[in-house]
């Protein structure tokens, strides 16, 4: 797998299935059979990833519900977009 960049576009993988329980969302990976629970803020963002966008715009978008330093987002997304791209529920376009 590449290293995911602000860059990096990147989309729901359409082979996830996911649901809502308590304001946390559970995404199953029908190739794998493990399912993942996110939490709101994970939520959020695969809620995002209908659509192809690059890191960076997820980045405007969630530092725009939450009062963060920039710098922390872009990492702490770009740690939680490497996991989930090798988790193979998000895909690069």
């Amino acid at each position: 797998m590449k290293q995911i960049t602000l860059d990096t576009i990147v989309r729901k993988n359409d082979d996830i299935f996911t649901g809502a329980i308590d304001n946390e969302t559970v995404a199953m990976s029908i190739q794998s059979g493990k399912y993942y629970q996110l939490n709101k803020t994970g939520s959020r963002i695969l809620a995002l990833l209908d659509h192809p966008r690059s890191i960076r715009e997820l980045c405007e978008a969630i530092q725009g519900n939450y009062k963060m330093d920039y710098d922390v987002c872009q990492n702490d997304i770009l740690e939680f977009m490497q996991e989930m791209a090798n988790k193979n529920l998000i895909l690069t376009v």
